[in-house]
């Protein structure tokens, strides 16, 4: 009965997309002058100095910031290119490359033990900074315990009903963010941050695995109808209303025992209705999922009933008082309800909650291919830039941001070789509000994301 709600959390998670945005605002831009390129660490990570003419500055950090990795191994050069020079960070996370041979865009790849490889695909800027993340990226997080006040006294729930809530943990601004896909304890199968009345009675005890952090710890509690059946899938559902929490900031390891959510009156809710657009070729599955940014405490997510078409308006709480905020949309498309690629997402900014309207899909990437050490794929109109992300064991061992628009390529010779035996290949195209490939800042990712989809295919190395 709680399969649904699952499904859409997975789904959300798979909009993630990471790497450069395109404001740079803050970076400074320019050729070298006089054969000399003063070195520019770029906070985050981020390309500027472009054109290329000789000289390129590497820095290499700790994602989010300006902490060096020191003694990473950078490459510079393309499987097969005319340059292929090495160097090692120094104690600032700099590594310097100065050659006449080298104009025009490059490709750049950092490598460190215990990290994620990232390679950057026709870099056109001579002074770049590439984060690089620890693998496998621990995500610290907090226990969180408690109950629904008044839950005994909401009505029961009729014949073939079952009345559901869902506790959540308020999101990041940041969509790919490992904080906002934390997987939750389950007991026989279910999810333990639920509560479940088929008909029975029984007291809410729910248990949660939540971000660190500044945060607020809502209840969405609907009415379930099984259809007459068994199958989960099937199931529909009705809002009931909404329990919330007081604000509270968590720590790594952190144990919040007895959170007591209060119900919310119905006047603390308002409607919002969603536009949206035509189907996008194999993703006939749509949904959207709206959120409350209430800023300082996170973003609130609202996952059942599910927005559709079919069904395109719902209830969610009114942006006021305690909740004080801006809403926001995600859109998601997937080829069925249980699909979780390829997928087609979409994050809007709403002013009129009354009038939502999700913008037209970004096509899935087409024909992703390994053939002979080339890898290739077929992206979308609207497309800003891509991601090939390449995972084993579960966790990504090497991503290529393609920033000049190939669609092809081939990795460039590094050692060790990160992957090897069973690999999985993600795709994900993004559109990003004015990127600029040649002055951007990773961290303006959130701001200008617009669209994000992807496909996945799986080879042997």
């Amino acid at each position: 009965m709680t399969r649904t709600f699952s499904t859409l959390l997975l789904a959300l998670a798979l909009t993630a997309a990471c790497g450069p945005s395109g404001s740079g605002d803050d970076v400074t831009d320019g050729p070298p002058s006089d054969g000399v390129l003063p070195p520019i660490l770029i906070p985050g990570g981020g390309a500027t100095s472009a054109p290329i003419d000789g000289v390129v500055n590497v820095f290499v950090v700790e994602p989010g910031g300006s902490t060096p990795v020191v003694g990473a191994a950078v490459h510079l050069g393309g499987a097969g290119g005319a340059v292929q020079l090495d160097a090692t960070t120094d104690g600032t996370g700099l590594a310097t490359f100065r050659d006449a041979t080298i104009t025009g865009p490059q490709t750049i790849t950092a490598t460190a033990g215990g990290r994620t490889a990232a390679t950057w695909l026709g870099v056109p800027g001579g002074n770049v900074t590439i984060p690089l993340a620890r693998r496998p990226a621990a995500t610290p997080m907090a226990r969180v315990t408690g109950t629904i006040a008044g839950w005994g006294s909401l009505p029961g729930p009729s014949f073939g009903h079952y009345t559901l809530a869902v506790v959540t943990y308020s999101f990041t601004s940041d969509p790919s963010a490992a904080d906002n896909r934390i997987p939750q304890p389950t007991s026989g199968g279910t999810p333990q941050n639920t509560c479940v009345n088929s008909g029975l009675g029984g007291s809410c005890a729910w248990e949660m695995n939540a971000r660190t952090g500044a945060q607020l710890h809502t209840a969405v509690i609907v009415d379930g109808d099984s259809r007459g059946t068994t199958d989960a899938a099937d199931d529909t559902y009705t809002l009931i209303g909404f329990a919330a929490g007081s604000p509270m900031t968590l720590s790594a390891g952190q144990q919040v025992a007895g959170e007591s959510l209060a119900i919310v009156p119905a006047g603390g809710r308002t409607s919002m209705t969603v536009q949206f657009p035509a189907a996008a070729p194999g993703l006939g599955h749509a949904l959207a999922i709206p959120m409350l940014d209430t800023g300082a405490n996170g973003q609130i997510v609202f996952p059942l009933p599910a927005v559709t078409a079919a069904s395109p308006s719902t209830q969610v709480l009114a942006a006021s008082g305690a909740f004080a905020g801006s809403y926001r949309l995600v859109g998601l498309a997937t080829p069925t309800a249980t699909a979780t690629a390829p997928y087609s997402s979409s994050f809007v900014a709403v002013a009129n909650p009354g009038s939502a309207a999700l913008p037209a899909w970004l096509p899935a990437p087409t024909g992703v291919s390994t053939a002979g050490g080339t890898f290739s794929f077929g992206a979308g109109a609207g497309t800003s830039l891509a991601y090939a992300s390449f995972s084993t064991g579960g966790s990504p061992a090497w991503v290529v941001t393609v920033l000049d628009g190939s669609s092809s390529f081939r990795l460039p010779p590094i050692s060790p070789d990160p992957l090897s035996g069973s690999v999985t290949l993600d795709v994900t195209t993004v559109d990003v509000a004015d990127f600029d490939p040649a002055q951007f800042l990773v961290t303006d990712l959130t701001v200008g994301l617009a669209r994000a989809s992807g496909a996945s295919t799986t080879f042997t190395r």
